[in-house]
């Protein structure tokens, strides 16, 4: 039996004498088209003088062209891509992926920002509810010391920090903070020793932190005037960069 594309199959054993079998089924997909493809770094905007931009697929064996004037690559025309793009100012990076027998990948699209100003940086693992735009939110944790973690997808510079406390809090009340910092878990570091916050809930503190490399951060609540930790949103500022081991891909 040959299938083409997605067929479910469903059998059964039958012999004279006995009772059939029970039915077996079974899924089978036939992938025709390339999956889509991914840059390293993701499309943002970075702080650095050249960003180099890898191009990769989870279809084992692809190729790649791509275009940054703009135009939309095809199997036949953009450039083929045989290392890193490097690229030294804003650009927009077209691209898609090949394989012998299989249909291009959707065109992936990224835009790059070079720029030393800062934005608000987005982490994407962690600890969601302090950075998922609900500053209602709030989560209590005891006994002391609490953490909270912050994860980055990339290599990010962070300055500062925007801390919004429980909008219910009247204040001010004191609240003893250690910002902590790493490329990796286990080679975190404090970055802001253990402060005292003077915080009302109408006017979340603001962290100045050493800049630093990091995709790890976590934040630590050693002491506050009700024995728990609390945070309902965190805002992060600083650049994206890009340092060796971005850059490799590993």
């Amino acid at each position: 039996m040959t299938i083409s594309n997605v067929a479910t199959l469903r059998a059964i054993a039958s012999k004279d004498g006995l009772a059939d079998s029970d039915v077996s089924s079974s899924t089978y997909s036939i992938n025709t088209k390339v999956a889509a493809l991914n840059f390293s770094p993701p499309a943002n905007t970075y702080s650095t003088a050249e960003l180099s931009i890898t191009l990769s697929s989870p279809t084992r064996g692809a190729s790649f062209r791509y275009t940054t004037d703009g135009t939309v690559p095809t199997a036949t025309t953009g450039t083929e891509y045989v290392g890193p793009v490097k690229i030294s100012k804003g650009t927009t990076v077209k691209a898609i992926a090949l394989a012998d027998g299989m249909a291009p990948s959707d065109v992936a699209d990224g835009k790059f920002v070079i720029s030393n100003e800062e934005v608000r940086l987005t982490p994407t693992g962690g600890d969601a509810f302090l950075f998922n735009g609900n500053a209602a939110e709030e989560r209590s944790r005891h006994p002391l010391p609490s953490t909270y973690d912050l994860i980055f997808d990339n290599a990010v510079r962070v300055n500062r920090l925007v801390t919004a406390m429980p909008s219910g809090w009247g204040g001010p009340v004191e609240m003893t903070v250690e910002i902590r910092g790493g490329m990796t878990r286990d080679e975190m570091t404090s970055l802001v020793a253990p402060t005292v916050y003077s915080i009302s809930g109408n006017a979340p503190p603001q962290i100045i932190i050493p800049a630093t490399n990091l995709k790890f951060l976590q934040i630590v609540i050693s002491a506050s005037h009700n024995g728990r930790g609390n945070l309902s949103e965190v805002e992060v500022y600083g650049q994206n960069v890009q340092i060796q081991s971005d850059a490799s891909g590993q």
